[in-house]
């Protein structure tokens, strides 16, 4: 009789023990745009309650917190709250009797002017190669201490974003040592790429402190004001991204602004020059400051520099690698080779480094973050408006009047950036304004017209830095 109460006691537990859960994903971190907070968030394989504790050292003393799941896949975050500026904090995660851990760094105070990053992009299908560009990763913030704060992530995390084993078995692969601690000491801040397909999952795994309903968003850290554009969603001059994009660079106070997007304006050949780029953000790089943008989507690394802009192409996170074009317009360099980028801003000066999986540099540069002052006669330059012309445009049912108009300076040479308002009257009414391409060409379309009905169009003002322009007006 005590042999089988022993038999079936010793059955209970190794049946308590094979139904334990684990860990599926994660834990990972997201930094939610707040220095005195930061995300924690893991993924288990069935329903369990979650311990989290941390602290400034291996005790966990600091705080700790009880989990339950949220959405209906077992998954579980945290928030903690109260963090010092600049502390490195350590964090363990239990899930019944298993016991996972990492550490982050708080963001740095705002008042900071030194700070240290990392960005990398395309990630996809290849986890092998992912985990080598991560273990690089781990070495550069172990031997210097200050590059563990976040990294840039310039989108394409896994092949199919909208495929569940994808996100299992590519970016959260439990077979990638390197890659998981970097997940679990490093906050990963990315943009959507093309490959994340609806974002759904996107945006399920890394709820980024996004402007609601959108997929973009900005936080400050430290010196820095760091943006995350949606190329899935118009950022076109009037659409919603294009106009918080102007409010955002407008009303930030930080020295430094660093764009992120995933689809590069200039680059070294397969995937094409994004041409929205080039005529929708680099006059907004011109305009307010933007001395690096940083993208992907071509696998590989790239640096092109366009009127002092460089355009980074930081494709090298794992995904299968592309021939560079050497010929490439506006290119400084470029290497197929899988990499990562250290960034560190000091003062008024950026330094950037480009490494491969075995640390070696692959490129570096550094640049100041002064406006280059324009020449005397510059500033005395004036717009002009070389040509209107006006038509008709029929969109299924529907009638639309366009207002094509070409800028120049009183030399007759197109003006690239300058932004045009005006207004519409006789048939529609309304205001509208937009930003001239590298043509000096603008397109604005009016509300919906009648056929026949007569329409004219208004241009009440043209700005750009260093010109002047005295309204006509013109019609």
């Amino acid at each position: 009789m005590k042999k089988h109460i022993a038999l079936s006691l010793l059955l209970f537990v190794l049946l308590s023990l094979y139904i334990q859960a684990e860990i599926k994903k994660g834990p990972y971190l997201i930094y939610p745009g707040d220095n005195s907070r930061m995300t924690i968030l893991w993924q288990v394989d069935q329903t369990e309650t979650g311990y989290l504790a941390w602290g400034t050292d291996a005790n966990y003393s600091g705080g700790s917190a009880q989990t339950t799941e949220y959405g209906k896949d077992h998954q579980h975050k945290h928030t903690i709250t109260g963090l010092t500026p600049g502390t490195k904090y350590y964090y363990r995660v239990k899930i019944s009797n298993k016991k996972y851990t990492g550490s982050f760094r708080a963001a740095p105070q705002d008042s900071v002017k030194d700070i240290k990053f990392l960005v990398y992009g395309d990630t996809r299908t290849y986890p092998d190669d992912h985990n080598k560009v991560c273990n690089q990763m781990v070495n550069t913030y172990t031997n210097d201490p200050a590059y563990q704060t976040l990294v840039c992530l310039s989108g394409d995390y896994v092949g199919n974003g909208d495929d569940e084993s994808h996100w299992q078995d590519q970016y959260f692969d439990r077979n990638q040592p390197g890659a998981l601690e970097f997940q679990a000491n490093m906050p990963v801040m990315g943009c959507l790429g093309n490959h994340e397909r609806t974002g759904d999952l996107f945006k399920k795994y890394f709820p980024y402190p996004f402007v609601e309903g959108k997929r973009y968003y900005s936080f400050d850290y430290g010196p820095a004001h760091i943006i995350f554009i949606d190329q899935y969603e118009s950022y076109s001059p009037g659409s919603d991204q294009y106009n918080w994009l102007v409010k955002d660079l407008e009303t930030t106070t930080k020295p430094w602004k660093i764009l992120v997007l995933h689809e590069p304006g200039w680059t070294a050949g397969a995937h094409k020059n994004n041409t929205a780029v080039q005529e929708h953000i680099q006059p907004l790089c011109l305009k307010y400051g933007i001395k690096v943008v940083l993208a992907g989507h071509n696998h590989y690394y790239a640096r092109c520099e366009v009127d002092g802009i460089q355009h980074i192409t930081a494709g090298g996170g794992g995904a299968p690698l592309y021939n560079v074009d050497l010929n490439s317009p506006n290119l400084v360099t470029a290497i197929k080779d899988f990499h990562f980028c250290e960034v560190h801003i000091q003062g008024d000066r950026i330094y950037l480094t480009t490494k491969d999986t075995k640390g070696r540099v692959i490129d570096s540069f550094d640049m100041d973050n002064s406006l280059p002052a324009p020449p005397p006669s510059i500033a005395i330059q004036k717009l002009k408006v070389q040509r209107i012309f006006m038509r008709y445009k029929k969109s299924g049912s529907q009638y639309y009047g366009l207002a094509s108009i070409w800028i120049t300076d009183h030399k007759g040479a197109n003006v690239v950036g300058a932004e045009v308002f005006g207004t519409w009257s006789g048939s529609v009414t309304g205001d509208a304004q937009g930003t001239t391409d590298k043509h000096g060409r603008l397109l604005l379309k009016s509300p919906q017209i009648k056929k026949g009905k007569t329409f004219t169009f208004t241009i009440t003002d043209i700005k750009k830095p260093g010109y002047t322009y005295k309204p006509n007006p013109k019609k």
